[in-house]
C-alpha cells in the first residue's frame, strides 16, 4: 500500500498528509461517481417504464373509444335546433321558480286563466335525486326543450352545488325511431353514454374491465357502466339527460330496469323526456315532472306573434279593417294549438299563405278553425290537400325520404350503412332514374351547370309539391361530418353552389311515423308512387350515379360505404322481383380489374381466379373503380355478402336452389367473405 511505500515513508510529514487526503478523495469520487451512475440508470429506466406505460395506456384510451363509436352517436341531437324555428329562448322558463313564473306571467297574461305549476327543475339541478320526467304531446317540442337545457351553460351552475364532491359528467343521449339502429336501442344508448364519460374524463379507463374490444355485448356495457360509476377512488357525479324514451325500438322493460338502477345511486340522477304513453306513466308515476304542453302557451304565442303579427298589422291597413284583429289572431291559434307546437306551425302557414294571397281575414279565420285538432288528421288534410297534376312527384319525394331496405338489409352492415341524411342532389340523382327493369348504369357525369339548375329547380318542386311534410335546410357543418350521408362530398362543395349545400328532411318526426303508420298514408304512397322494388332500384342507381358523378373528389371511403348501400338496394331489388340484376352488376364488374370466380362442379369448390393484370394501378380508372383499406373492391364478393344469391348463381353457372350439384349453396355463398380481404 503506498503508507508502506519507502519513497512514501521519506516523505516530509505535510506532503504525506496532503496525499493521504488525495486518495481518499479520489476513493470517495469513485464511489461517488458508481452510485450516482446507478441512481441515474434506475431513474432513466423508470422513466422509460413510465413512457412506454403512458404510451401503451394512450392506444388503450384510443381502441376503447373506437371501438365504443358509431358514427351517429351525437347527430341527432345535432339535428334540434333549441332556438325554436328561428325564435331564441322559448324555453327561459325551465330555470325559473314555478311560483315566480305564475305570477310574472299572470300579470303579462289577458285572460284570467292561471298558469299550472311544475316540479322545480332548477332545483331539482341543484339539489335533486333520481328521475325528473318531461314529459308531453307529440310535436310539442320536448327534444328542443331537452336540447335548450343541455346546451345552456345555467344547467352546469345549477348542477354545481350537486356535484361539489365530486367531477360533474353529463352525458347525453337523443332516441331517434327514424334513425340507425344504434339511435334507437339501449346497445346505442349505454355506448354513448360510457363513450361520453370516458372522453370527458379519461382516467375512468383505469376502472374498465377491458376484454376483447369489438365484443360490446349488451351486458358487458351494462357490467362496465356499472364499474364506472361504483367505483369510489375517482368521485363522480353524473347527471343523464335521454331525449325521446319513446322512440326506442322495442319493448321497454330492459331500458326501465336499467334507468332504474342508475337513478338509484347516489351519485347519478337522470332527466329524460318521451310522450306519456301508460308504461311509463306507471314507471314514473312518483319522480318530479312537467306536462309540456301546459307550460308552452306563452312561447307558442311569441312564436305566433312574430311571424304573423306584422302581416296581418298591414293586411288590415290595406283592407281598412280591425286593427285588433292581429292580436285576435294569435290567442285564437294558441288557444287551438293546446301547447303543441307543431300544431302552431302548420296553422301559422296557412294563414300566411292566405294572407299573402289577400285573402279576407274572416275567410282565413274559418281554415283555422276548419283545421283538424289532432296531428294525424292534420297531416291528412296536408296530404289531401296535394293538386292531382303533383301527386305523382310528391309521393316519390316522400318515398325517397322514407327510403331504407330495412326488409333485406344485411346484418353484416348495420354499422356502416344507416344514414339519415338526405340530400337534395341525392333526392335529384334518385328521383331522375326512369329505367325500371334491368339494365346497365350510365357513367357519364352532369355537367356542374346542369346539375346546379336541376337541384334549383327540385327545390321548388319539392317545396309546392309536398304540402309542407318537406322542408329543406343549409348542410350545417357538424362535428364529424365524414359520418354523415356523403352523398355530396363536403370538401369539394365548400365552393360550390349553395344548392348543393341543402338537406331535405321531414318538418317533424310525427310526419315520418304518419306516413309509414297511417293506413291512408300509406295506401296513397303506394297507389300514386313508386312500387317498392321500383324505389330500391331507382335508389340504386341513384346512388351508383352519385359515385360516378363525383369520382376522383369524394373521400374514397365514402364512396365504399355508398357502393355498399347500393349494392344492398340491388340485392333488396333481386328478392322483390325475383330476377338477377346482371347487366347492372355486369356494368359494374370490370373485366380488366376485377375478381372472377368459377364453380368446379367435379367438387363443388368455389375457384378464385387471378387477375392477368400485374400493376392495376397502371389500369385506366372507370368511374365506379373503388379502393378499400388501399385494395381494389371485391365487387362479386360484396354482391354474395349482401345475399344476391340470383345473381351469384347465373354468374357461376349453377342453380338457384339447391341441388345435387351444389347441396351446400348456402355455404358456398358464405366462402365469399373469406375473399374480401384478399388482394386479387
Amino acid at each position: 500500500s503506498l503508507r508502506t511505500n519507502e519513497s512514501f515513508a521519506k516523505l516530509d510529514g505535510k506532503v504525506q498528509h496532503v496525499i493521504n487526503c488525495l486518495v481518499e478523495s479520489r476513493t470517495s469520487l469513485t464511489a461517488f461517481i458508481v452510485e450516482e451512475s446507478g441512481r441515474t440508470r434506475s431513474h432513466t429506466t423508470a422513466q422509460i417504464q413510465h413512457l412506454e406505460q403512458v404510451h401503451a395506456n394512450d392506444r388503450l384510451y384510443d381502441e376503447v373509444i373506437k371501438s365504443l363509436f358509431y358514427p351517429d352517436i351525437l347527430s341527432r341531437q345535432e339535428q334540434v335546433d333549441y332556438a325554436f324555428d328561428g325564435l331564441e329562448d322559448s324555453y327561459e322558463w325551465i330555470f325559473q321558480d314555478p311560483e315566480t313564473r305564475e305570477i310574472i306571467e299572470n300579470e303579462e297574461e289577458h285572460g284570467p286563466d292561471m298558469l299550472p305549476l311544475w316540479s322545480d327543475f332548477a332545483a331539482w339541478l341543484e339539489a335533486g335525486q333520481g328521475t325528473y320526467w318531461i314529459k308531453g304531446k307529440a310535436g310539442s317540442g320536448k327534444s328542443t326543450l331537452m336540447n335548450y337545457i343541455c346546451q345552456h351553460d345555467l344547467k352546469q351552475e345549477f348542477l354545481t352545488d350537486w356535484s361539489v364532491d365530486g367531477q360533474l359528467l353529463t352525458p347525453t343521449y337523443f332516441f331517434w325511431a327514424a334513425g340507425s339502429r344504434l339511435q334507437k336501442s339501449v346497445d346505442g344508448l349505454l355506448r354513448s353514454l360510457i363513450y361520453q364519460m370516458l372522453k370527458e374524463c379519461r382516467q375512468l379507463l383505469d376502472f374498465l374491465k377491458i376484454e376483447p374490444l369489438h365484443t360490446w355485448t349488451q351486458s358487458r356495457l351494462v357490467a362496465t357502466l356499472a364499474d364506472i360509476l361504483k367505483q369510489s377512488q375517482l368521485p363522480i357525479k353524473v347527471c343523464i339527460f335521454i331525449d325521446g324514451l319513446d322512440e326506442m325500438d322495442g319493448p321497454y322493460d330492459k331500458v326501465l330496469e336499467i334507468l332504474r338502477d342508475l337513478a338509484n345511486q347516489k351519485n347519478v340522477k337522470i332527466c329524460l323526456s318521451s310522450r306519456p304513453l301508460l308504461v311509463f306513466e306507471e314507471a314514473f308515476y312518483e319522480v318530479p315532472c312537467l306536462r309540456l304542453q301546459d307550460l308552452t302557451g306563452h312561447s307558442i304565442g311569441a312564436y305566433i306573434d312574430d311571424r304573423l303579427s306584422d302581416l296581418i298589422q298591414r293586411h288590415v291597413c290595406h283592407k281598412n279593417q280591425d286593427k285588433n284583429r292581429a292580436e285576435w289572431f294569435v290567442h285564437h291559434i294558441a288557444r287551438r294549438a293546446e301547447g303543441v307546437f307543431l300544431w302552431a306551425v302548420i296553422a301559422v302557414r296557412e294563414v300566411r299563405d292566405g294572407l299573402q294571397g289577400l285573402v279576407d281575414l274572416n275567410e282565413i279565420e274559418r281554415v283555422i278553425d276548419s283545421l283538424p285538432s289532432e296531428l294525424e288528421d292534420l297531416f291528412m288534410l296536408m296530404l289531401d290537400r296535394i293538386k292531382p297534376v303533383f301527386q305523382r312527384d310528391a309521393a316519390k319525394f316522400l318515398q325517397i325520404a322514407l327510403r331504407k331496405p330495412q326488409k333485406f338489409w344485411s346484418q353484416i352492415f348495420w354499422t356502416s350503412l344507416d344514414f339519415s341524411n338526405l340530400s337534395l342532389c341525392a333526392l335529384y340523382l334518385i328521383h331522375s332514374q326512369r329505367e325500371f327493369r334491368d339494365g346497365p348504369i350510365n357513367h357519364q357525369k352532369i355537367p356542374s351547370s346542369d346539375l346546379v339548375e336541376a337541384c334549383n329547380t327540385l327545390e321548388l318542386q319539392v317545396l309546392s309539391h309536398t304540402a309542407g311534410l318537406l322542408e329543406l335546410t343549409p348542410m350545417v357543418p357538424r362535428r364529424d361530418d365524414s359520418d354523415k350521408d356523403p352523398f355530396v362530398n363536403k370538401d369539394l362543395l365548400e365552393n360550390e353552389d349553395p344548392i348543393l349545400r341543402t338537406e331535405v328532411h321531414f318538418m317533424h318526426r310525427t310526419a315520418r311515423d304518419f306516413l309509414t303508420k297511417n293506413e291512408r298514408a300509406s295506401s296513397f304512397l303506394a297507389r300514386t308512387g313508386y312500387t317498392e322494388a321500383q324505389l330500391h332500384l331507382a335508389s340504386a342507381r341513384g346512388i351508383l350515379t352519385q359515385i360516378a358523378q363525383f369520382s376522383g373528389q369524394s373521400r374514397t371511403d365514402d364512396a365504399y360505404r355508398l357502393f355498399q348501400v347500393a349494392l344492398v338496394y340491388v340485392a333488396s331489388t333481386e328478392k322483390l322481383v325475383g330476377a338477377a340484376q346482371t347487366n347492372l352488376m355486369r356494368s359494374l364488374v370490370r373485366e380488366s380489374c376485377s375478381v372472377r370466380y368459377a364453380f368446379d362442379a367435379d367438387d363443388g369448390r368455389l375457384v378464385r381466379m387471378v387477375s392477368d393484370v400485374d400493376d392495376i394501378d397502371a389500369l385506366p380508372k372507370p368511374p365506379l373503380l373503388l379502393y378499400e383499406n388501399g385494395m381494389m373492391i371485391d365487387v362479386v364478393a360484396l354482391a354474395a355478402q349482401v345475399g344476391m344469391t340470383l345473381y351469384i348463381c347465373e354468374l357461376l353457372n349453377i342453380p338457384s336452389v339447391p341441388s345435387a350439384r351444389t347441396p351446400h349453396l348456402a355455404r358456398l355463398l358464405d366462402s365469399f367473405t373469406d375473399n374480401l380481404s384478399r388482394k386479387p
